[in-house]
């Protein structure tokens, strides 16, 4: 895929020890796991943000998801998580 068509980078897709604001918003325990995907966003080819999602570890099969080409909603989707656009 061309620079220009790209939609994302991935950087990272880790499994870690949630930070207590991640765990407080997430409604997790002190000490749980959250999924962290770290991504640079493309608009017309050039790098327009730097992305940081977590996730609570139920939806951890989304790592196997190819994120730099296909959508992240569409991955959670397929889990049976529905994001709510905002």
């Amino acid at each position: 895929m061309s620079v220009s068509a790209r939609r994302s980078i991935e950087i990272s897709a880790t499994i870690e020890k949630g930070q207590p604001n991640e765990l407080k918003s997430l409604n997790l325990n002190s000490g749980s796991k959250v999924i962290v995907i770290k991504r640079i966003r493309f608009a017309d080819g050039t790098p327009l943000s730097l992305e940081r999602v977590v996730l609570i570890p139920e939806a951890a099969e989304v790592l196997k998801a190819d994120l730099e080409n296909g959508s992240l909603h569409e991955a959670l989707r397929a889990l049976k998580f529905i994001p709510q656009i905002a």
